[in-house]
C-alpha cells in the first residue's frame, strides 16, 4: 500500500495499528439518542465507532480532508465565527430582508455512499496533490463500505449513509453539501449563507415571507436530502445565538440562546472540585458570552444573568463579584 499511495511507514503502522489486536477490535452497537428537546420526541441514530476495525482509516481521512475544510466559505465552524460575520452585515437601504434557518433532516444516513468517493477524493487532491486523493478515495472506502454492527443479537452491514460515529463523518458530509451550496455566496440577493453542518442560516432579500421562502426552496437543495425551514423578519435563534435584526439601522444584534428546556446546572460550590476548576468554569462561560454579544449592554445583561445562575447553586456573592470584575471583557 505505501508503494502506490507513498505512505511513510509510521502513516502505515498507523493505519494497521487496529488490523490485528484481538482487545481493539470491536464491533460497534447501533443505539439511538433521544431528542427530548423535539416534539414529538425522535432518536438520533448513533452508531460508535471508535474502536471498529477502520478507525485509523477514518482518522487519517479526517485529517486529509481538513484543509478543504476550512478554506470553504459556506462552512461554519462555530458560532463565534458565525456573530463575527453578522457584525458586518447590513440591509441595504429601502430593502426588506429575512432570516431563514434550515435543518437538513436526517442528514448523515441519507448521504449516497456512492456520491461521497468524488468528494473526498477531489477535496484532498486539492491541497495534498492527487496521490493523497487517491488514498483519500482508499480510506473513504475502508471506513465506510465494510462497516458491520450489532443490534440486539444480530449483525449488520451498512450499506448506505454516513455512520455518525466515524471520525470522518463530519467532514465528508460538510463537503458533501458545499457541492451545492457554492452559488449561494455569490447570490446577489442572498446577504448571507452559513451552515453548521446539518444547520443553515441565511438572510435573503426579498418583499414578503412567503418570497424570501420560496426563493430558498428553489435557490438551494441537496440531492436525497430534505429541508424543513423556518422564516422571520426579525428574530431567530440560530445554534446557540439568538439574532435579532435592528430596523433603525438595518443591522443584526444577537445574544446568547438557550433552549426552553435549559436546566441551567452547574457544578454546585459544595462540591469537591478544586475551586480553580470552579474559577476557570465561570471564567470560560464569561469569555463565551464577549463572543456572543453584539454590544457591550447585551453582554452585561448575560454576564448578570450567569452570575444568578451561580448564585442559585450556593456560590457565594463575593467570589461571583470578584471572578467578574477582575475577568469582565469590556
Amino acid at each position: 500500500m505505501s508503494r502506490d499511495y507513498s505512505l511513510t511507514e509510521q502513516e502505515e503502522n498507523f493505519l494497521l495499528a487496529n488490523a490485528w489486536n484481538e482487545d481493539l477490535r470491536k464491533l460497534p452497537r447501533f443505539s439511538g439518542l433521544p431528542k427530548i428537546h423535539k416534539k414529538p420526541t425522535k432518536f438520533r441514530p448513533i452508531i460508535p465507532c471508535h474502536s471498529f476495525t477502520g478507525e485509523t482509516a477514518a482518522s487519517m481521512l479526517y485529517h486529509l480532508l481538513e484543509d478543504e475544510i476550512k478554506s470553504s466559505p459556506m462552512v461554519l465552524l462555530n458560532s463565534r465565527t458565525l456573530g463575527e460575520i453578522l457584525t458586518k452585515v447590513k440591509v441595504p437601504f429601502g430593502k426588506t430582508a429575512f432570516m431563514l434557518s434550515a435543518d437538513v433532516e436526517a442528514f448523515y444516513p441519507n448521504v449516497s455512499l456512492n456520491a461521497i468517493h468524488d468528494v473526498v477524493e477531489e477535496g484532498a487532491s486539492k491541497h495534498h496533490g492527487q496521490i493523497k486523493g487517491h488514498l483519500a478515495r482508499k480510506l473513504c472506502s475502508i471506513a465506510y463500505n465494510y462497516l458491520v454492527f450489532r443490534y440486539c443479537s444480530e449483525l449488520f452491514l451498512q450499506t448506505d449513509g454516513l455512520a455518525m460515529g466515524v471520525e470522518s463523518s463530519p467532514h465528508i458530509a460538510n463537503l458533501y453539501a458545499a457541492k451545492y451550496e457554492q452559488h449561494m455566496i455569490k447570490d446577489p440577493n442572498v446577504l448571507l449563507y452559513r451552515r453548521y453542518i446539518d444547520d443553515i442560516f441565511t438572510i435573503i432579500i426579498a418583499s414578503t415571507k412567503e418570497d424570501a421562502l420560496k426563493y430558498a426552496k428553489e435557490t438551494l437543495s441537496f440531492p436525497g436530502l430534505n429541508l424543513k425551514w423556518e422564516v422571520d423578519k426579525y428574530r431567530m435563534a440560530f445554534l446557540d445565538l439568538e439574532i435579532m435584526h435592528v430596523p433603525s439601522t438595518g443591522q443584526y444584534d444577537f445574544h446568547p440562546y438557550r433552549k426552553p428546556l435549559n436546566h441551567f446546572e452547574r457544578i454546585p460550590f459544595s462540591s469537591g472540585h478544586p475551586k480553580g476548576m470552579k474559577k476557570g468554569t465561570f471564567l470560560g462561560e464569561i469569555s463565551r458570552l464577549a463572543a456572543l454579544s453584539s454590544n457591550l449592554d447585551i453582554y452585561k445583561q448575560s454576564v448578570e444573568e450567569l452570575a444568578s445562575i451561580y448564585l442559585s447553586r450556593e456560590y457565594p456573592l463575593n467570589v461571583v463579584k470578584d471572578w467578574i470584575t477582575r475577568n469582565y471583557y469590556e
